[in-house]
Order: C-alpha cells, then structure tokens, then sequence
C-alpha cells in the first residue's frame, strides 16, 4: 500500500517508493567505475577515503585530470582517475621507536 501525499488543491497523490528514485542508487556507470577502481585499490575502506578526498578537492575547484564530460559528478571523475592511474595511495606505517622494537 503506498503512502499519499496531500497537494495544495487537495489531490492525492501516490509516494512512489524510493527504490524508482534515481538518484538513491548508482547509475549503471557508477557501479561499473566502483567496480573497476575496486580492481586497482582492492580494499572498499581505503578506496571511500580515497575518493572523498578527492571529491573534496575538486569541489573545492582543483583541476581535474582526466578529460571527462559535463554531467560527469566529482565521485566518478574521482573513480574513473583511480582506473586510469592517475589518482594513487600510499598506506604509511607509523615507525616504532627503537626502544619498542
């Protein structure tokens, strides 16, 4: 049973279920482009961070550097960088002291 929605001019209408709201799940290209920087940066945890670091900057208006197209969002330029090889990490150990060794 659908929720209703109560309009200005008293119409009811039907809530559609957010599973028909495109913008809740990913694209079809989106999940294509997580799947290929999944192969790249294998761990799920360190690739989230790599791409909200990214998605920061270039939101914050850094250059991109990939050529992509306009209606291209921050996070798949961030992921098609990752596939490309543009867009790298480094995990750094912290060092010990030698007296922990």
């Amino acid at each position: 049973m659908a929720a209703t929605l109560y309009l200005t001019n008293r119409r009811l209408l039907p809530i559609l279920p957010l599973l028909f709201v495109p913008s809740v799940f990913p694209s079809d290209m989106s999940s294509t482009l997580l799947e290929e920087a999944l192969k790249k940066i294998p761990n799920q945890q360190v690739l989230v961070n790599v791409v909200s670091r990214r998605v920061r900057q270039l939101s914050q208006g850094h250059p991109s550097m990939i050529d992509h197209g306009p209606r291209l969002g921050y996070s798949d330029i961030a992921l098609k960088e990752i596939i490309e090889g543009k867009l790298t990490y480094e995990l750094i150990t912290p060092e010990l002291p030698e007296s922990e060794q």
